[in-house]
């Protein structure tokens, strides 16, 4: 049984004014209980700085990966540690993981929508909030 609720919401705000920042790329850290742990990029937050994801969203991406690189995925969502580690992507990493989702687009079946949404991404806008946003998975 797994320990993740249904959906997890993530709200990403300016640190001193506590605004929320939209069109903003995040990436979520699972910890695994063998092998590798998993490294997702979300969809960009909305108009009130906000992602939702599901734990199906998560099941979906973890078996994703296990099936494509059999070799350095083995845990479900069920055997990762309950926490999780949010950071806010800095320019360089939005600009090769839209390289990485051209370039692999048909294997790993990543919609067009997605890859333009990291490419409207303002992330290069807020790169000096990129460490103030990074938690721990004991802050979640």
């Amino acid at each position: 049984m797994s320990v993740f609720p249904d959906i997890i919401t993530i709200k990403v705000v300016e640190e001193d004014s506590m605004n929320p920042l939209s069109n903003i790329a995040v990436a979520i850290e699972l910890f695994a209980s063998r092998k590798n742990d998993y490294y997702f990029v979300l969809p960009s937050t909305d108009l009130k700085g906000t992602i939702q994801i599901t734990k199906e969203w998560l099941k979906r991406e973890i078996e994703k990966d296990i099936s494509l690189f059999v070799m350095d995925y083995a845990a479900r969502l069920e055997d990762c540690a309950f926490g999780i580690r949010l950071s806010v992507l800095d320019q360089d990493s939005v600009n090769r993981t839209i390289e990485a989702r051209k370039s692999f687009k048909k294997v790993m079946g990543t919609p067009q929508e997605d890859i333009d949404e990291l490419i409207r991404a303002d992330n290069a806008r807020y790169n000096r909030f990129q460490k103030s946003l990074s938690y721990p998975a004991n802050r979640i």
